[in-house]
């Protein structure tokens, strides 16, 4: 027999999370996985075009979620990864960046109209494939676009 207080009771219990809900580590590790295949993701159309020092990273705009600024124009948010492969396969650079895209106010996004991205990196010197990973920040919709070197 025990009295009452003695021990702590049963450990709280976490509230279970939403089928909708993601968190951070879920949606690297989507990003990640998305990188490291040669399955296409087509949840966003994106289209990879060399641009300077760098690509451009082209995406369909009806895709895109848009946020309304208060000044009129309107907003979309990207997360976007660029792996470099060589012949064997083998990771030669991993990069990341959080992309921003501002077009003004009323700009027509749903008649096959793009949305550029700019992606400036180096390309190691014995890359074969290049693997561009494109994340919605609104919707969480992946796309990719590969580019074959040699």
């Amino acid at each position: 027999m025990t009295r009452q207080g003695y021990f702590s009771g049963p450990p709280p219990v976490e509230a279970a999370p939403t089928p909708t809900a993601k968190t951070s580590n879920q949606l690297k590790w989507d990003i990640a996985a998305a990188a490291q295949t040669t399955l296409p993701y087509n949840g966003l159309d994106v289209q990879a075009r060399q641009d300077g020092k760098g690509y451009k990273l082209l995406v369909l705009a009806k895709d895109v979620t848009w946020i309304d600024e208060d000044e009129g124009s309107r907003r979309a948010e990207a997360t976007i990864m660029v792996v470099c492969y060589n012949v064997k396969g083998k990771e030669l650079l991993h990069k990341s960046i959080e992309e921003k895209e501002r077009i003004p106010a009323g700009t027509d996004v749903d008649h096959g109209q793009h949305v550029a991205f700019p992606f400036a990196f180096d390309v190691p010197e014995k890359t074969s494939r290049i693997r561009f990973v494109v994340r919605d920040a609104g919707t969480g919709h992946i796309g990719t676009a590969d580019v074959n070197l040699k």
